[in-house]
């Protein structure tokens, strides 16, 4: 019979963490898609008849897909560990091999919070609008959006405030999944060479 992983539970622990919070910042990202595009046919129906809207947020798009990529990535290789810490007869990859795959889940998730974060707080969604080949000017679509009680500015929207809050703890936590199963497996060669 194998003996049992040291810092079996811290590691669950942290592992449980990670594909928690991967998981939500993963949910989260999705529903802030579906929430932009809602929004997006708000700005469209509150314009006059005639009018082609334009709504581009294609910056804070593409970020938050990679953010959800990056959560998906990490809530699986979590889900992945937990089952081969819990269940030894699935385990065949040893953890210095995973380790750094945790490695790269928090270095995937750190790249794409960080410009998603700065979009979130600096920018907001270009909205256009023309009437037949005339452009509406720029203030007096800001107008109607005012009117009509919407924002295109990112840090307005609390869907996407929670997107760039979530994944931080996905990202802490795959840090220390890794962490902990170097530091398992080091005191595992060391017992090891004891006996």
């Amino acid at each position: 019979m194998s003996s049992p992983t040291p810092l079996r539970i811290p590691l669950l622990a942290s592992l449980f963490l990670a594909f928690a919070f991967g998981v939500t910042g993963l949910a989260l990202a999705v529903e802030a898609l579906e929430k932009s595009d809602d929004e997006k046919a708000q700005v469209k129906a509150v314009a006059p008849s005639g009018t082609t809207v334009d709504v581009n947020f294609s910056d804070i798009l593409d970020a938050g897909i990679a953010v959800t990529v990056a959560c998906g990535i990490t809530a699986l290789l979590s889900l992945l560990s937990m089952l081969a810490l819990l269940l030894p007869r699935l385990r065949t990859v040893p953890a210095r091999l995973v380790a750094p795959l945790f490695f790269f889940c928090a270095v995937f998730l750190f790249a794409t919070l960080v410009p998603f974060d700065l979009f979130y707080s600096t920018r907001s969604a270009n909205v256009t609008a023309h009437i037949g080949a005339i452009t509406v000017p720029p203030s007096v679509v800001q107008q109607i959006q005012e009117a009509a009680g919407l924002s295109n500015k990112y840090s307005d929207k609390l869907y996407l405030r929670v997107v760039a809050i979530v994944p931080w703890f996905a990202f802490l936590f795959a840090i220390t999944s890794g962490v902990l199963m170097l530091l398992s497996q080091s005191r595992e060669r060391r017992t090891a060479g004891k006996l």
